[in-house]
């Protein structure tokens, strides 16, 4: 009976040791980090339920400076108060004030998009949208490159193709890049609640996918291990629940991949009735691209787009030869978005593809 006991609090004191060894090390790599979330000022400005632009709901604040501000600065990118600045010009957009007059020896690249595109966490030349302007303008010094960003955080596929009929076909664009991800299927971001008479947030599938509980509510959520542990289970559990629903949003009888198959053509319809060639970059979320869960879903867009004659850009297998874990790609651990390395690989190579398209031919002298 006394060896059983002995052993018991040989075990028991073992174990003790093993945690309070783990939370020693835990504690001093500050794992689990509880990051607070982005600071962000109001970012849009909305359209009344009359005004001529109701099908895209909102913009951009225009005129203005968006500062997002993070918790840390964890691969030394941002400012030196955690800070990332996003430029938004006169009209609501992250591209110039003012256009020069269009001439044969301009190259004017519309970028249509959500917060991928718009390049949310990014500096203002790191965006895709510039850093491909900047390498069309190395390969064609004789040639006026312009991009224009014309991303919206929370866009879908529809708004998108609105905001081509009704603003940026106006701006004499000479090509059309779509960015697409994985959540331009949903409904509209914002919705306008006739009680509250004012746009009100929807939740998204994406607002989940990662999250962590912050909540402690007993003394043993207090132990790192048992944190770390929960906040393993609850990123499997809400990223499965995130795919699922994604999932079901793109079946066939899915009303949201209706609406997404037909904005996807019309977007082309549009840019093929006035011979603009048009380029499509298909992102991954950047969750797990090694076995990237909705994989089956982006094959789906990707054989829609080029059917409708779209120039794919595919970043899925793109992104995976970078070979780094995916949480390297995004812009802070709170924030998903990619980081200034995909918008560069994005940059080129758009910049490549539209160097080697016949269109070009036109500029090469």
């Amino acid at each position: 009976m006394k060896n059983i006991t002995n052993n018991a609090v040989l075990i028991l004191s073992g174990l003790l040791l093993a945690i309070g060894a783990a939370e020693a090390i835990l504690a001093f790599m500050d794992i689990p980090h509880n990051y607070e979330p982005v600071s962000r000022p109001k970012q849009f400005r909305f359209f009344a339920e009359v005004d001529k632009y109701g099908t895209i709901g909102y913009l951009n604040k225009q005129s203005t400076t968006i500062r997002f501000v993070y918790d840390g600065n964890p691969r030394a990118y941002f400012g030196p108060l955690n800070e990332v600045n996003h430029t938004i010009n006169g009209l609501g957009f992250r591209a110039p004030n003012k256009l020069p007059k269009h001439t044969e020896r301009t190259l004017r690249i519309a970028f249509l998009g959500d917060s991928f595109t718009f390049g949310e966490g990014v500096h203002d030349a790191d965006t895709f949208a510039m850093q491909t302007q900047a390498l069309l303008q190395k390969q064609f010094p004789n040639v006026v490159v312009q991009s224009l960003n014309l991303g919206v955080g929370g866009y879908n596929t529809f708004q998108e193709a609105e905001l081509l009929r009704l603003i940026a076909i106006r701006m004499e664009p000479d090509i059309v890049v779509v960015g697409y991800t994985a959540n331009d299927v949903q409904p509209a971001l914002f919705a306008f609640d006739k009680t509250k008479k004012r746009f009100v947030r929807r939740p998204t599938p994406l607002d989940r996918l990662g999250q962590t509980s912050r909540q402690r509510g007993f003394f043993y959520d207090n132990f790192r291990i048992v944190r770390l542990a929960r906040d393993v289970m609850n990123k499997r559990s809400s990223s499965k629940a995130t795919v699922d629903i994604y999932r079901a949003m793109y079946r066939e009888e899915s009303p949201e991949w209706q609406r997404t198959r037909k904005a996807l053509g019309d977007i082309a319809g549009i840019c093929r009735d006035n011979g603009i060639p048009c380029y499509a970059v298909l992102f991954p979320l950047l969750v797990n691209l090694d076995n990237y869960p909705l994989e089956r879903e982006h094959q789906k867009v990707k054989e829609v787009v080029e059917e409708h004659g779209y120039e794919v850009i595919d970043l899925l297998p793109e992104l995976g030869k970078l070979g780094v874990p995916h949480q390297d790609l995004w812009v802070h651990p709170t924030d998903q978005h990619p980081n200034e390395i995909v918008h560069r690989r994005v940059a080129e190579l758009l910049a490549r593809h539209i160097t080697e398209s016949d269109f070009m031919d036109r500029y090469r002298h």
